[in-house]
Parts: structure tokens; sequence; C-alpha cells
């Protein structure tokens, strides 16, 4: 900082080299450029090729263009203009570019500080970085608690408060499995009971038996049929000779 501030201070300039390479681009811009006395400080510029138009005033130090009233550096209008004037562009240019300006900027600089072991410390709590945001998993998120190196897996509890481990299978009395997964064949085959029936199931059932499960009120009246038949045949027969 103390460099920039002596190259500064040694110069004999008004305003700062880099905008005093912008204005000698405005000057050349402003070739070509003719400025004409509208009344008061208002100017009126225009190309001679183009015939375009723009209105500048020396007293507000405004462009139509824009260009002056953001940068703080006339702009190639306001250079013609200003030569119009019989003026020098480097004293319509704003005063926070100046050598003096600058110079006050850098009259106070930054003392050398101690290393973070000599800083005193706060009584305050510190802060913290915030946490890294959370990636989204794809798959199904997992429940299950991964064990930590040399952890025992606690052994998984039943809905009876038992291990799954004491469970027996009732046919071969090995732990493991029941006895409808049991590989062994069943030890008593007359102990098995099938599976009960709901009483839907029972209706449908007894709605499709088969004719020899016919009660023997209905067996009785097809034998009756059956003679009846025979005997109208026998009838007919003889009418018929």
């Amino acid at each position: 900082m103390h460099k920039k501030r002596d190259f500064i201070a040694n110069k004999e300039i008004t305003i700062c080299p880099r905008i005093q390479s912008r204005l000698e681009k405005s000057k050349l811009d402003a070739r070509g450029w003719s400025a004409f006395w509208d009344g008061h400080f208002t100017y009126g510029v225009r190309e001679g090729a183009t015939q375009v138009r723009y209105v500048v005033s020396l007293l507000e130090k405004t462009c139509s263009c824009n260009v002056w009233q953001l940068s703080g550096v006339p702009c190639n209008h306001a250079v013609a203009t200003i030569w119009k004037a019989h003026e020098h562009p480097e004293h319509y240019v704003s005063s926070y570019f100046s050598k003096t300006t600058y110079l006050k900027a850098y009259a106070f600089p930054l003392e050398p500080l101690n290393g973070p072991q000599q800083w005193p410390e706060s009584s305050m709590t510190p802060i913290k970085p915030p946490p890294p945001p959370l990636k989204k998993v794809q798959n199904r998120p997992t429940t299950k608690r991964k064990p930590s190196l040399g952890e025992v897996e606690a052994i998984k509890m039943s809905k009876k408060g038992t291990t799954q481990n004491t469970h027996k299978c009732s046919n071969c009395k090995e732990p493991g499995h029941n006895k409808t997964k049991c590989p062994h064949p069943p030890q008593n085959p007359t102990s098995y009971k099938p599976p009960k029936q709901s009483k839907k199931g029972k209706n449908l059932m007894q709605n499709k038996l088969p004719l020899t499960h016919k009660s023997p009120k209905t067996m009785f009246q097809c034998k009756i049929k059956v003679l009846v038949c025979i005997l109208l045949q026998v009838d007919i027969n003889d009418n018929h000779r």
C-alpha cells in the first residue's frame, strides 16, 4: 500500500493514471463530433456522417448518452463540448479520481499484526461453519445401525421375549426351523390333522358334492324313476305288436 501511495505522490498529475488513459481514449473518439451552443451551459453535439445528436450540460456534468453520469469521466460527446467552450477535459473529471483523494485513501497504512498464536482469546462462543448439505440417496434408506469395530451384534428377540435360536421343530425337535420346513419325514403321520375350513368353504363343497354322496331319499327317488321308465318302455313295445 505504501508503494502505491509513494508512486502517485511522486508523480506530477491531477488525476489517476488509469482515469487519464480512459480520458485520452474519449479525446480520440471525440474527433468527428461537432458541438454547437443552445444557450446557457447546454450544448448540442452531432456527428457529421450519421447526424446522431446528443445533449450535453457542462453545468450539471451530464450527457444524454448517460456515460458521463455513470463513470464520472467525460465521454467523447462531453469532450467535444468542453473543447467548444475552450476548457480542459481534466477539469470535468469527478473529484473521486483526483490525486488528492487517492492520497487521502492511502494516508493511513495498515500496521502489521502478530500471528494467531498471540491473538487474545475471546469469551464468546466460537462461530462454527454450517454443516455440509445432505446428499439424498436414491435407494431405500438404511434403518439398521452399522456395528463398530469389535462390537458383538445383539440377538434379535421375538414377540414372546425368547430368542429365535431357541425355536425347535415339533417334528424332529431340532432348532432353526419348524415342522412345515422340516427336511425329515413326519414322525407321527396318524396325528396329522387337515387344516380347518371356513363356513363359506364348507357351503361351496356341499353344493359341489358328486352323485355318490347323495342322501338315501334322493337315491330312492332315482330308482323309482328308472322303474317307471322301464315299464313305460315295455307297454309301448306291446302296443306296437
